[in-house]
């Protein structure tokens, strides 16, 4: 079944995404917007803290669950 929290945490990433990217760009091509929009998405992940993950950012969840798993 659906996960209405997986929405809101969607929802968040594509509005920050617009009104960091989209609308501050007057993007010349396909290739240079992708390039642009690219680069967003490593820098928003690893620094966002989520409050499912005990507010903690994706990428300190992920490392104790890989630690824990070894």
């Amino acid at each position: 079944m659906g996960e209405p929290e997986c929405d809101g945490t969607l929802e968040r990433f594509v509005r920050t995404l617009k009104e960091r990217y989209i609308y501050l760009h007057r993007f010349q091509s396909l290739p240079e917007a992708r390039r642009i929009i690219g680069q967003f998405i490593p820098r928003y992940y690893p620094a966002r803290l989520i409050e499912r993950l005990g507010h903690r950012t994706l990428t300190h969840s992920r490392a104790d669950n890989l630690g824990r798993a070894a």
